[in-house]
């Protein structure tokens, strides 16, 4: 298919845009401020918490997600992480290359 036959193509499924208000039946931020607000009022009880924070955790890959996961987890008081990592550093794929052969020893 051409280019060309391709946008006539498209142009001819395009029809009037609909509109996202309460009247064509969409509410947009309805469903999502209604489930803030459902959140909102209903905090954890402590059973749940301590529940959550006793189960074991494995965050895998030791890149900067996995120890950006791990710092949050461990201030929010979770203990039992497990991190796996495939190669013999952490990092990932980011690695630091210093021009002048060390850090600190700026020229």
């Amino acid at each position: 298919m051409s280019e060309q036959e391709w946008s006539a193509d498209i142009a001819s499924r395009v029809t009037e845009p609909i509109a996202m208000t309460g009247a064509s039946g969409t509410d947009t931020p309805g469903p999502w401020f209604n489930g803030v607000k459902h959140l909102s009022r209903k905090e954890p009880g402590m059973i749940d918490v301590s529940a959550a924070k006793s189960k074991k955790i494995a965050i895998v890959g030791a890149d900067t997600s996995g120890l950006m996961t791990y710092l949050v987890l461990h201030q929010a008081s979770f203990t039992k992480m497990t991190m796996l990592e495939a190669s013999n550093r952490i990092g990932g794929r980011v690695h630091t290359a210093y021009l002048s052969g060390a850090p600190f020893d700026y020229s």
